[in-house]
């Protein structure tokens, strides 16, 4: 493969039309397959559920507004589901938009060892394909962004409409979609000089229109803001947010599961944190993971600078921002890495080829495993519940659900809505800004009980007692192979006592 990075045809590394076929069909059946095990979990079925039971675009604007997304994907969702409540609409229309970007990755200037790796890598392959979110059209569009910049940066109105498009897809690709914006400043400041002053206008306006809206649809109500700021309740110079910045590298770009979790819960898991290792070690490697990217970056000025732009935009949200420990915020980061690669100007050298093969394999096989892990064990438990509950012999029998959590990946496979412990009523998708304590989850509790002689409850970890005076509860089943820790779940028969 060497004779592929001849300065005269490194650039044109391309498949041909028959492997490009191969490619995509493989991508497309190995795809396919995954999304038949895999079960959505609350995040997915969360937007699905705002879509799909918001009867007008106006109920499903206000139902969106404290989601703290921009509301690209939830337009596509809702549009969907105008013709189709099955998940399973979702996930082809999901699967369409990863097999886009496939597309663009087979025509970046690597060799086909790479782009094979990075399309069947953890992110492109796993993370961003099979778990529905919006993750999948900021990879979509920050591919085409670069794509673009590097065929034509003189197009900037195409740009500036890829960078609306960008910003209004999650908050990290809007801070991704400002950092490229002065980097096009800072590089090529000359080709806006030779523009009409009509162009600059437009561009400009389309940039800043879509910053303001994504903005707007980010930013919660000031009430909810506030709870939601106080969760994290480290100080602003703890250890804790300093790490949780600094393994930003580590745990995007070399990103690997914690292989030994005896529960199975390998999703945000981290092999290296999960192994508790000393914090002189966990040191050495956080600076490693950034020393490493920079020295393959280090001889190709656009892509060096592309690289420290953009994580001087993202490192401060994830230092501030409670709620970014997913693994998915961190693949944004293996993004970018990919993206500073693909603005190589000249050849890489055949030890930086190397170093970047070695990563591109660890996202491989990090991909293979977590694809072969989702199909063994079930990715969330909503769908198995909601199988035995059909299979219960009285189906009509009531069913409280006492976490909020748990309901919405329930009732986007039951296509219907579900009592809701937060609110007392037939709910769907979760309403963050009602607080569920004890005191209001005993009276709606009661509420639904009242007149009737026996129910079906599923709790998350334990029954409380409390919420049931009067009641003899039996275990009908447990399920707790789920890979995300916080939706097992065990179904209890209720029965008044005489």
């Amino acid at each position: 493969m060497t004779h592929d990075w001849t300065a005269s045809s490194w650039k044109n590394i391309k498949f041909t039309r028959v492997e490009l076929i191969i490619v995509l069909l493989t991508f497309l059946l190995l795809s396919s397959i995954g999304i038949a095990y895999h079960e959505i979990w609350l995040d997915e079925a969360q937007h699905f559920l705002l879509a799909r039971d918001s009867d007008s675009f106006a109920e499903w604007a206000r139902n969106c507004h404290n989601e703290g997304h921009p509301l690209l994907w939830d337009v596509i969702l809702f549009l969907i589901t105008r013709f189709s409540n099955h998940v399973l609409t979702m996930q082809i229309v999901h699967l369409i938009i990863s097999l886009m970007s496939v597309t663009v990755i087979c025509r970046i200037p690597f060799g086909k060892i790479e782009k094979l790796l990075i399309i069947f890598g953890y992110y492109i392959f796993y993370e961003y394909n099979l778990v529905c979110r919006n993750y999948s059209i900021s990879v979509l569009f920050l591919l085409l962004l670069i794509e673009q910049y590097r065929l034509n940066r003189n197009g900037i109105l195409r740009l500036a409409i890829l960078v609306f498009f960008l910003s209004n897809t999650h908050l990290f690709s809007l801070l991704i979609s400002m950092a490229f914006v002065l980097f096009f400043l800072i590089m090529d400041r000359k080709l806006l000089r030779a523009k009409n002053s009509f162009s600059l206008l437009l561009s400009s306006a389309i940039v800043l229109g879509g910053w303001l809206l994504s903005l707007y649809s980010i930013l919660p109500d000031a009430n909810y803001g506030a709870h939601f700021y106080a969760i994290d309740p480290t100080s602003l110079c703890s250890l804790d947010r300093f790490f949780r910045a600094a393994s930003l590298a580590l745990k995007g770009i070399f990103f690997t599961p914690d292989y030994f979790n005896t529960s199975h819960h390998f999703e945000n898991s981290s092999l290296l944190y999960g192994l508790n290792v000393e914090v002189g070690l966990k040191i050495f490697l956080n600076a490693l993971a950034w020393i490493i990217p920079i020295f393959i970056l280090w001889k190709h000025p656009r892509a060096l600078i592309f690289f420290l732009l953009t994580n001087l935009f993202l490192l401060p949200a994830f230092y501030f921002l409670p709620l970014v420990q997913g693994t998915r915020y961190f693949g944004f980061e293996y993004l970018i890495f990919i993206s500073s690669c693909f603005l190589f100007e000249t050849p890489p050298s055949r030890i930086v080829r190397n170093i970047a093969i070695l990563i591109f394999s660890i996202q491989f096989i990090n991909g293979i495993f977590m694809y072969c892990a989702d199909i063994k064990h079930p990715f969330s438990e909503g769908k198995d519940v909601w199988r035995c509950l059909l299979k219960y012999p009285n189906s009509s029998e009531p069913v409280i659900i006492l976490e909020p959590n748990l309901r919405p990946a329930i009732s986007a496979y039951a296509c219907m809505k579900l009592f809701g412990i937060e609110n007392g009523i037939p709910s769907s998708f979760r309403k963050w800004e009602l607080n569920v304590n004890p005191s209001i989850q005993k009276e709606f509790c009661n509420l639904k009980l009242k007149g009737l002689h026996s129910c079906l409850v599923i709790v998350h970890d334990s029954l409380q007692a409390s919420c049931f005076e009067g009641w003899q509860a039996l275990l009908l089943k447990s399920f707790r192979e789920g890979m995300v820790e916080g939706e097992n779940a065990d179904i209890f028969l209720l029965t008044r006592k005489k």
